[in-house]
């Protein structure tokens, strides 16, 4: 079983944050909150990030200069009047706090921090 605390954070960043993105924005897998299972040992979780890092890089990476400057619209709530640059810098501000406190709590419990 995961930690709760590490669980939340993984779980958020591999199917809110990532996977959903990825779906609404860069052409992704979908993803239904209503049915996503949510990985339960810590190798399932890992697997999940890696997918959902995996289904979403190419996407931002192929996105030409003209695409990320598209303004995204009505449908893209609560990105409307906001160039795609800003879902991919949402993303990143996202990820990079996440997973700083997913190693910080990963290593406080591995010293026997509960």
């Amino acid at each position: 079983m995961l930690w709760p605390p590490i669980a939340w954070r993984l779980a958020h960043l591999t199917g809110h944050v990532l996977a959903k993105r990825t779906e609404m924005y860069f052409g992704g897998p979908s993803i239904d909150y209503d049915d996503y299972v949510y990985a339960g040992t810590a190798a399932a979780a890992l697997d999940h990030i890696d997918r959902a890092y995996d289904n979403s890089s190419p996407g931002m990476r192929a996105a030409t200069t003209a695409e990320l400057g598209r303004l995204l619209g009505p449908s893209a709530s609560p990105f409307t009047d906001r160039p795609l640059t800003t879902v991919v810098l949402h993303i990143h501000r996202e990820v990079m706090p996440h997973g700083t406190e997913i190693a910080s709590l990963r290593d406080l419990y591995a010293h026997g921090y509960e």
